[in-house]
Order: C-alpha cells, then sequence, then structure tokens
C-alpha cells in the first residue's frame, strides 16, 4: 500500500511542472495576430481598398442573439465602427423574449450594412445555436464568414487585420483567443484553470502542422472561408453538438482544411462570464458532454483525477509519513517558477495563477454540478429548450482527444 501511495505522489507532484511546461510551449506556439498579416500597410489601414489587383474581399459577419438585449447593442456597435470597407453583418434573432428583435430591428433600419434575420420557432433535431448560426449563414454573401457572438467586442482594425492574416497565412480558419474580463479575483483564478486545462487538453504545445493537433474553433471569433466550409458536411453536421465552435474547428479539420489559432486579446474582449455562479450554470451546457462524453463513469474518473492532482501533493507536504513530501515541494517550487516567468513576461494575470490548483479544483466541482444536473433532468436545458440526454449523446461529435 506504501507502495501505491508513494506512486501516486510522485504521480500527481511531477504532473504539475509538466503541464506548466506544456503550456509555456503552447504560449510561445500560439502566434500574436499583429505579427501574421500579409503587409504593415493593410493591417494598419492605410492601403488602397481600390486595388483592382487585390482588394479585400467581402467579409459577412454572423452574430446571433438570444435574449441579448443588454449586451448586443454594444457588441454590434464595435463592428460597425471597423475599417473594413466590403462589410455585411447579419445578426440573427434566436426566438428572443427581451426586446432584441426591436433593438436589431432599429439598428438595421440605421444601416444598410445590416441584415436581420428573425426565427420564431426551432426545428426538432436542432440545437437553437447552431440552428441560428445555419440561418445567419444562409442569408450571407461574403467571400469569409466570420461567425461570433453577441458580447464580443472589437478593437478599431481588427476585421482588416483578421482577413489579412488568413490570406497571408493561407489558411480557411481563423479562430481568435480573446482578453476575457472578470468581475472578481477568484473568477479569474478559475479562468485561468479552465485555461490551463483547455491548452492540456487540446494539445495546443503541439506544432500547428501536426496531425494529431486538434483544429480549436472558438466562438468569440470563429472566420471560415466560404467556399472551404462549402466543401465540409455544412452546419447541419453539427446540428446536435453544445460545442459548436470546437466543433467547426473538427468540421474544418476532418475536411483537410487548414486552420490557425491566434492571439487576438490586444483587439478582441468578452465578457464570458459575470461571476461564479453564471459560470458554473452557463457550464452546464457543454462541459459535461465535451469533458465526459455524457457519461457518468467518465465524469467521475475525470473528477476524481483532477483531486488527486490537486490535494495529494499538498497531503504529501501535510503528512510526509505515507506521501513523498519531495514531490509536493516539486509541484509547489513549479509553480512559484511558472508565476515568475509570466511575471517576467508581463503577463498581468500571473496574480491569478497564484491559486490555480484551487482554480482547478473548483472547475472539478463545475463539471461535477454539470453531470449531476444534467443525469438529473434527463438533459440540458439551454437557451430556455430542453435537449433530452439521448439525443444529445447521438449528436454529439466533440470530445476529449
Amino acid at each position: 500500500m506504501s507502495g501505491v501511495l508513494e506512486f501516486l505522489g510522485w504521480l500527481t507532484g511531477l504532473a504539475w511542472p509538466l503541464a506548466y511546461a506544456l503550456t509555456l510551449i503552447a504560449a510561445l506556439r500560439i502566434p500574436h495576430l499583429d505579427d501574421l498579416c500579409g503587409t504593415d500597410q493593410m493591417a494598419s489601414g492605410t492601403g488602397d481598398d481600390t486595388d483592382a489587383d487585390d482588394p479585400l474581399p467581402l467579409l459577412s459577419v454572423i452574430v446571433t442573439a438570444r435574449n441579448e438585449a443588454a449586451s448586443i447593442r454594444g457588441a454590434v456597435s464595435t463592428i460597425l465602427a471597423q475599417d473594413y470597407p466590403a462589410l455585411e453583418i447579419v445578426l440573427v434573432n434566436d426566438r428572443s423574449t427581451d426586446g432584441t428583435d426591436r433593438i436589431i430591428d432599429g439598428m438595421a433600419a440605421g444601416d444598410r450594412r445590416i441584415v436581420p434575420v428573425h426565427i420564431d420557432h426551432l426545428p426538432d433535431g436542432w440545437l437553437g445555436k447552431v440552428h441560428a448560426l445555419e440561418a445567419g449563414r444562409a442569408r450571407t454573401h461574403g467571400e469569409w464568414l466570420l461567425f461570433c457572438d453577441a458580447d464580443v467586442h472589437m478593437a478599431a482594425g481588427l476585421l482588416r487585420k483578421a482577413v489579412c492574416a488568413a490570406r497571408a497565412q493561407e489558411v480557411d480558419h481563423l479562430s481568435l483567443i480573446p482578453r476575457t474580463l472578470s468581475t472578481s479575483y477568484l473568477q479569474e483564478v478559475v479562468m485561468r484553470a479552465f485555461s490551463l486545462l483547455f491548452a492540456l487538453a487540446m494539445r495546443l504545445w503541439l506544432p500547428r502542422r501536426s496531425r494529431w493537433a486538434p483544429a480549436v474553433g472558438l466562438g468569440v471569433f470563429n472566420m471560415v472561408r466560404r467556399s472551404a466550409l462549402e466543401a465540409t458536411p455544412g452546419l447541419a453536421w453539427l446540428r446536435m453538438e453544445v460545442a459548436d465552435d470546437l466543433g467547426l474547428g473538427l468540421l474544418m479539420k476532418q475536411a483537410g482544411k487548414r486552420s490557425l489559432l491566434a492571439q487576438g486579446n490586444m483587439d478582441l474582449e468578452v465578457v464570458w462570464y459575470t461571476d461564479l455562479v453564471d459560470m458554473a450554470r452557463g457550464l452546464e451546457k457543454n462541459i459535461f458532454g465535451v469533458a465526459a462524453g455524457w457519461r457518468l463513469w467518465r465524469m467521475l474518473l475525470l473528477v476524481l483525477a483532477l483531486w488527486a492532482w490537486v490535494l495529494v501533493p499538498v497531503l504529501g507536504l501535510l503528512l510526509p509519513g505515507w506521501l513523498p513530501w519531495q514531490a509536493g515541494a516539486i509541484a509547489v517550487l513549479s509553480q512559484a517558477v511558472f508565476v515568475l516567468i509570466l511575471l517576467a513576461s508581463g503577463a498581468r494575470f500571473w496574480r491569478a495563477c497564484l491559486l490555480l490548483p484551487l482554480g482547478v479544483l473548483i472547475f472539478s466541482l463545475f463539471l461535477l454540478r454539470a453531470g449531476i444536473v444534467c443525469l438529473w433532468r434527463g438533459g440540458i436545458r439551454w437557451r430556455d429548450t430542453f435537449y433530452p440526454l439521448a439525443a444529445l449523446r447521438a449528436g454529439q461529435l466533440v470530445r476529449l482527444p
């Protein structure tokens, strides 16, 4: 028994420096948007958009909204303020009941670039979000399509830089990592823990062209070339996929298209959740499915693994007679080195990383809660619509690699 405990202690203790190392490698491998543009002139907005040899193509931005009256006007205003010369904005009202429809119509009346789309019913066999994305796509005309959420704020010039970067890098799919705003220190801790787990689960430390590297899509900014999307089974393939943003990346990769994930945090920001309670409730819709495949035993194994990862090194320091204290010391030392590296690099979120193990523990509780709620209800309630567990399992495409 002592041998088993010692092995567990060393396994969990050494897993922390490995996780931090892989996360740092991932951060170095993910390029910044500003470094990807083909020419500084076009990226800065000083290029000649009327150049007949290489004009900027029509870009269609699809924004889906359900009961987003509080945020959609501010988010869309940052799109309207872009200097992109050939822009079409499709605003999809997905069965809203809070006046979002009137706001969309009002904005459309004031700007001819806006195309309003209203959905009054959801067809069988579709998730509401995916159906809204497809309804918006069907009304577009652009060579490039950008899917984004109704609470995303863009800095001036972002769309120009994104299209120029996609063309310069010769990719069919570009997704950007935003700056995620938090309302409390503890929420920031949990979000940083989520980022670490996401980087590990999605193997972001691998080279982009590696066959083992999954294509990643993020709902805040998912841009695809129309011709590339039309060469795939299309969004209908994702009609029951709760992780539709990751699903778009999977769709493109399976079709042999070229994807790129880049840092856009200087030009893109979003309030992901208003607080920890909102985060726990919001993650009900997909964390159980993506992380555990909608299966109880997988969820329990993953939660227990995360608890062991966090707690065993601590117990090694507190109970050195039972577990190797050296492994616990290595875990603590590696976290200190990780934070110092972030501090030296100028990362503003280094303070939140002081309590990363606590963030992982809280995140595991969110996963446990989401699984229990889903199994108790027999499905999930998302955007005021209930989706049975059997249908979610049958339609799932995105799982942890």
